[in-house]
């Protein structure tokens, strides 16, 4: 009798463990989205009020070891300091560029600031997106560009 009710209690067992390797198996498949967060990306970023006369348009180029963009951002006052954040998810890089008011009071109603921005990721493509916030009009503008660091 010990034997029959081994046969009958294995088919069990073997379902319980298949569904178990299925289980661990699909939460493992699906957590390497959930546990890759967006990280910052080190960056640097430079910014002059004096409007450059060969500016173009924005650019977002890729060299050997870094991409660098170079844009114009046209500020409600020049009493605003630009910042920047980079945040980098897989071979999605967004950057957000934004003006904010300094203390000072200011008369003069626009600035121009031309900026460059520069960062170290490893090598590969990637599909950089700009957004500029707060500049003049409330207006936000978005540019995007993919790009490759050759390394």
């Amino acid at each position: 009798m010990a034997v029959n009710d081994r046969r009958r209690k294995e088919p069990i067992r073997n379902r319980v463990r298949w569904a178990l390797v299925l289980a661990a198996s699909l939460v493992l498949a699906c957590s390497s989205d959930v546990t890759s967060p967006t990280s910052p990306l080190p960056f640097q970023l430079s910014f002059s009020t004096q409007p450059s006369s060969t500016y173009s348009g924005p650019t977002i180029i890729g060299t050997s070891t870094a991409i660098v963009v170079t844009a114009r951002f046209l500020a409600p006052t020049p009493c605003n300091d630009l910042t920047a954040t980079v945040n980098q998810h897989a071979a999605a890089i967004n950057i957000t560029v934004t003006a904010s008011q300094k203390s000072a009071i200011c008369e003069q109603p626009l600035a121009v600031f031309d900026y460059w921005l520069v960062l170290n990721p490893a090598p590969g493509t990637y599909h950089v997106t700009v957004h500029q916030v707060g500049e003049a009009g409330s207006a936000n503008t978005t540019f995007t560009q993919d790009v490759t660091v050759s390394g």
